[in-house]
């Protein structure tokens, strides 16, 4: 796991992609949970970020940009979003991606409760927040839902009309503070506002490096470790 995070550091990856087992796939949920903490704790030993996704009840791909993942309150909580809850609470990654789906007719991006109430208030997240590519939907109530950085940017909803829907009333400046404070929180412990982070990219191309690479891709998906050369 350490030397995953070495390879990702010198590739100049400050943040990287993470995701606990699928709600529907629960047979390994539990063993796939208790790796994700271990794996996003090693990259964070080398300065490298986990964005935990797809936050949350992201269960299908069908139509999935309009679709809601209507879950009675207990499921919600002991299924879909307890492997996040268990990630957050021990491993603190630095970002959580929300998903493109509603979650009880709310969209995940506009979700308050999800995204602060449960996410910050609840577990005690202190990382930003990002939309999955193109999830945004909307400007004040994002914001104040807590979604913190609109991807792919430069975004359709954030940026200017941040500022134009404080001077119109529709967003305070507290919840635009917050957001961006989420960010530059995780700038910080990148290393980039002090001037220690993104350092030149590297490669590690030694035979042990090459054997690490593919065990961990093969793992990934399942397989044994191919041989080495």
């Amino acid at each position: 796991m350490q030397k995953l995070g070495l390879e990702l550091r010198n590739a100049r990856l400050e943040v990287v992609d993470a995701e606990p087992a699928p709600a529907h796939e629960r047979a390994h949920a539990r063993a796939a949970d208790r790796l994700s903490s271990p794996a996003i704790e090693a990259r964070g030993r080398q300065g490298v970020g986990a964005s935990l996704k797809h936050f949350a009840a992201n269960n299908t791909e069908t139509d999935r940009m309009r679709s809601s993942s209507n879950v009675d309150p207990r499921a919600l909580r002991e299924i879909y979003l307890r492997g996040f809850q268990r990630v957050v609470r021990d491993a603190a990654p630095w970002t959580v991606m929300c998903s493109y789906n509603r979650v009880n007719g709310v969209h995940a991006a506009e979700n308050h409760w999800l995204l602060t109430e449960v996410l910050r208030d609840e577990w005690g997240f202190d990382g930003f927040v990002v939309s999955d590519w193109f999830a945004t939907r909307s400007t004040a109530e994002s914001a104040k839902a807590g979604l913190s950085l609109e991807m792919p940017g430069p975004g359709n909803w954030y940026g200017k009309k941040l500022g134009e829907a404080v001077r119109e009333g529709e967003l305070d400046e507290a919840s635009l503070d917050r957001i961006a404070g989420d960010v530059l929180r995780v700038y910080e412990r990148t290393g980039v506002l002090d001037g220690t982070g993104s350092a030149e990219e590297q490669t590690l191309d030694r035979p042990e490096d090459r054997a690490l690479n593919r065990g961990a891709a093969a793992a990934g998906r399942g397989c044994a470790p191919p041989p080495a050369p």
